[in-house]
């Protein structure tokens, strides 16, 4: 049948291996299409996790696709495409989605899915397709697909967490109004996956290896908007603020750097090893808000460890919202965008830098991390660090 007008929706699916061979036979998929059409495939959670048996050939995928030719055979919305197998089948075979047929006409909508691979490629049709961008040009569409690890309750129940933000609302309405537990879905952002569910942002920050970025990018809210990593773990917090024509709109790109503190220095001066970009998309260059920057105890401790000489950080045990060192916290900001890629680095911004001085009542620690907050007209590179002067990043004399 190539009009079968099948549905298929609100499963989970886990625990699905093969042999293991070098052709579409005898591997594991979490549901194989194999001929035919009219399938419309909505709000399946599929994780591939478990291993196949031989390490030498094997082909899986949460999704494959093999027999369908006709054009607009396949509808597949709010899924969640997981194959997150450790071993068995070779690294760069391991996807979340394959389709034999070269042609991406034979889908009529492919969208607001979440594709997620420990292997090296994402995808598959007419050959592999490593990273989102490579799925949106091979498939077409997905333009509101993400590429995100799930965050399962257990690999035998694909309930997501509440560490799951990057997730949450990310899916877009078609015709089931229910998941899996018949909980009624969000009737304008329902979540891709079997499960509707409630993130829940941590008290804990993200952290990552030195020279690593965490960052997000979505739409700011009138009235603020955190960002997070998608296990819900905090970056920053932008709140649109100024004149109501400049106030920022749109999407931001929110992003947390970490650098080794012992080597956090510009031009002599040290900085906190934890620093921030933001970059809206639009009008970055004079849109105005109110930014709080988070950072840990430890961050202001290591910077206050390895640079005894300079004006000192507040810390917990410098008595945290009494400590006087709150008013030796300043920033440089660094306008335009960065010149090198990530990680960023001071003085690698297109633009000039400028001083902020959020003063003490603005440093807060809130009993889990440092709160600082300041108003911004212009957009880009935050680095925190003291000094004697107000001057900001680097200081410099001429003598």
């Amino acid at each position: 049948l190539t009009a079968a007008n099948i549905t298929v929706a609100n499963n989970f699916i886990y625990d699905i291996a093969g042999f293991g061979v070098g052709t579409l036979i005898r591997n594991g998929y979490g549901i194989y299409v194999s001929a035919g059409g009219g399938y419309k495939l909505y709000y399946n959670s599929i994780n591939m996790n478990a291993n196949q048996g031989n390490t030498v050939a094997g082909i899986t995928a949460a999704l494959a696709i093999n027999g369908v030719t006709t054009a607009s055979s396949l509808d597949i919305r709010n899924n969640i495409f997981a194959n997150t197998q450790t071993a068995g089948t070779p690294v760069a075979s391991r996807y979340a989605i394959y389709s034999a047929n070269s042609n991406n006409n034979i889908f009529s909508a492919t969208d607001y899915n979440d594709y997620y691979s420990n292997g090296t490629n994402l995808g598959f049709i007419g050959g592999a397709r490593a990273t989102l961008t490579d799925i949106q040009a091979g498939f077409g569409s997905n333009l509101n697909s993400i590429n995100v690890l799930p965050n399962f309750v257990s690999a035998t129940d694909l309930h997501l967490t509440t560490a799951n933000c990057g997730i949450d609302n990310r899916g877009a309405p078609v015709t089931i109004t229910d998941d899996i537990d018949a909980t009624t879905r969000n009737v304008t952002t329902p979540d891709m996956g079997a499960d509707e569910f409630t993130s829940a942002i941590s008290t804990t920050l993200v952290s990552g290896a030195f020279n690593t970025s965490v960052c997000e990018s979505k739409t700011v809210s009138a009235s603020g908007t955190l960002y997070v990593n998608n296990a819900c773990n905090l970056i920053a917090k932008v709140l649109p603020s100024g004149p109501p024509l400049t106030a920022v709109t749109g999407i931001i790109n929110v992003c947390a750097t970490f650098l080794d503190p012992s080597t956090a220095t510009f031009n002599g001066e040290p900085y906190v090893a934890r620093h921030h970009d933001i970059e809206p998309a639009t009008n970055a260059a004079n849109a105005t808000a109110t930014v709080t920057l988070y950072f840990t105890d430890a961050d202001f401790s290591n910077y206050n460890t390895l640079h005894p000489v300079w004006p000192k950080l507040p810390t917990v045990a410098g008595g945290a919202n009494t400590d006087a060192f709150r008013a030796n916290l300043k920033v440089t900001q660094f306008h335009g965008t960065p010149t090198a890629g990530f990680p960023t680095l001071p003085g690698n911004y297109t633009g000039a830098f400028a001083l902020i001085v959020p003063g003490a009542v603005n440093v807060l620690w809130n009993g889990n991390y440092w709160e600082v907050k300041f108003d911004v007209t212009g957009f880009s590179g935050f680095y925190v660090h003291t000094n004697n002067f107000n001057t900001p990043l680097p200081i410099i004399v001429n003598y």
